[in-house]
């Protein structure tokens, strides 16, 4: 009797001696929230993506993105990204909000961030830094974006904290700016770029 296709190719899998690779799925689906939602990634379960966050299936290629339980900041989890090749732009995973949660208010943003094993890069959180005029991304480390988008679908407005790199213990990192009156989505996004991995723990996202 012939074996199915699919027991062929684990078996195959198995006896090569390659490793077989845990593919983490996104969250799903995407949800535009009023109020953001697991900011202290307290919820989900250790080794699985977070609830209320998802990212794209492809960076499960590049990036390790999970709750751990192993190092936090404060209470039980916090969220983890490591950069599985060592090498490749960025990683991220994300949280979509609506316009008219953000919209013309002023909004100040607070994480706890740790890294460990980046880059570092002296230009990287210079004011006015012309990036088109680079010849490739030179940002590393980790931080927080808050991402607007206006009707057209362009980006109005971004929120970032200062980048931390190297190698560092829990930090807090804040940034506030005001939102334009006509935003109709966002999203947050904690990222890690370049080399490296972090983890991020009791966001904060506060309305002045």
């Amino acid at each position: 009797m012939k074996k199915p296709l699919v027991l062929l190719l684990i078996s195959a899998v198995l006896g090569s001696g390659c490793d077989v690779v845990k593919v983490q799925r996104p969250e799903q689906p995407r949800i535009q929230r009023l109020k953001p939602t697991n900011l202290g990634f307290e919820e989900g379960d250790p080794g699985t993506v977070m609830p209320g966050w998802w990212y794209g299936q492809e960076m499960t290629r590049s990036h390790a993105i999970e709750v751990v339980d192993n190092v936090k900041r404060s209470g039980q989890q916090s969220a983890h990204i490591r950069n599985r090749r060592g090498e490749g732009p960025w990683g991220s995973f994300n949280q979509d909000y609506m316009g008219s949660a953000f919209a013309g208010k002023t909004v100040r943003v607070k994480a706890w961030i740790k890294v460990e094993g980046t880059e570092t890069c002296e230009r990287c959180n210079k004011p006015n830094l012309d990036e088109s005029a680079l010849p490739e991304d030179p940002r590393r480390g980790a931080q927080l974006r808050v991402l607007g988008y206006g009707p057209n679908g362009s980006v109005t407005e971004t929120l970032v904290t200062p980048l931390v790199m190297g190698s560092r213990d829990w930090t807090p990192f804040e940034a506030v700016t005001s939102m334009p009156a006509d935003l109709e989505s966002g999203i947050i996004s904690p990222i890690l770029w370049g080399p490296g991995q972090a983890w991020f723990d009791d966001i904060e996202i506060i309305f002045e």
